[in-house]
Parts: structure tokens; sequence; C-alpha cells
């Protein structure tokens, strides 16, 4: 597999740039998601439509963007939540992800949260009826 992204990313953004939103975004109390992949994040999008979408060109980039995410959204009192796919690079990814932002002192289900959809990706639930 090939780890460069599908497609072009926005500057003043961690990694080779985030699909959508930009660490600029984040405000106080802001809800910060980073989701894995073009269709997740364009998902995210519409699912959250008042939070800063960072999109992670794939699994390699979302602990990147999350380690740059996270300090921020520390700093303006925000929640953080990943949605990484259900694969093994995906829930690798999260965990790495997770880590950083504990790391900063946002705490579980208090200020960063991980979403599962069991087999599913975040597209997935979202067709089957999942609403956040």
């Amino acid at each position: 597999a090939n780890d460069e992204p599908k497609a072009p990313g926005l500057r003043d953004a961690p990694t080779d740039g985030t699909l959508v939103g930009h660490l600029g975004q984040i405000a106080p109390r802001s809800l910060v998601v980073v989701p894995e992949g073009v269709t997740d994040s364009l998902t995210a999008a519409l699912a959250w439509p008042d939070a800063v979408v960072l999109g992670a060109h794939g699994a390699a980039q979302l602990p990147a963007i999350v380690a740059a995410a996270a300090p921020r959204v520390a700093a303006q009192r925000g929640r953080l939540v990943i949605v990484a796919d259900p694969d093994r690079p995906g829930q690798d990814a999260a965990v790495e992800g997770a880590a950083h932002a504990l790391r900063v002192g946002l705490s579980m289900h208090r200020d960063l949260d991980l979403l599962e959809f069991g087999v599913l990706d975040l597209n997935g639930a979202w067709c089957d009826g999942w609403r956040p």
C-alpha cells in the first residue's frame, strides 16, 4: 500500500495537509473531528456541520494530524473526536493519535473520544442511519 496522499491537502495543516479544515480554525470550545480518508472526511463535514473537521488522507497521516491539533484543542478547552477505519491500520492510527492527545492533557470521554462502528467506517455508519 502506498502511503502517499490520494488528494491534495490544504496548507496551514500538518503532514501533507488536511483534506478539509485547518489548524487555524480551532477556536475556544471547538469540536474538532479527525476522520480517516476522503469519503469519511466529507461525511464528517456533513455529520458535524459546526465542527472543525481535519480530514486525514489516510491512516498514515492521522496520528500526525492529531498530534498537531491536540495541543490546540487542549489550550482552547475544546473536544477532539478521532474517527478511524475499522481495519488494523486505522485502529493502530487511532490508538497512536489518542496517545498524543492524552499526553497533552485531554481525557477519554471528557474531551477525547474515539468513535468506532464495528465493521463499518464513518460513511458506512452514516449511510446506515447513524447520527452524532
